[in-house]
């Protein structure tokens, strides 16, 4: 009986090889037929980068009153004003096209802890 499964066993790990180069070439043969719509999607990304980062430089250059009123003004300490900023950044991913998606007061309390006036 020990045999019979060692055997089994066996026949599984030598096939193993074949059923990975077969998998292998399906993936090789499935890239070349899609290859014009692998670079629209690599383009595609390559865009949606770009455009994260206008929106995050442009979140930080001119911070809308609206985000300054809920957030308050930025703090004084380094690690307070990192959050900070970190929050006014996912406001302005928030944005779609001129209307902006404001977050919950107490969402953004959680966020940035109970600061304290002024600091």
């Amino acid at each position: 009986m020990g045999d019979v499964v060692v055997e089994r066993e066996l026949a599984l790990l030598r096939a193993r090889p074949a059923v990975g180069l077969a998998a292998r070439a399906d993936r090789a043969a499935f890239l070349a037929d899609h290859a014009e719509d692998l670079e629209r999607v690599d383009l595609l990304r390559r865009a949606e980068r770009v455009r994260e980062v206008q929106v995050r430089t442009a979140a930080l250059d001119d911070i809308p009153d609206d985000v300054t009123e809920l957030l308050g003004p930025p703090p004084v300490s380094r690690e307070e004003r990192s959050t900070w900023k970190a929050a006014v950044v996912g406001v302005g991913l928030g944005q779609i096209g001129d209307v902006l998606v404001r977050p919950l007061q107490g969402l953004v309390k959680l966020f940035l802890g109970r600061r304290r006036a002024g600091v």
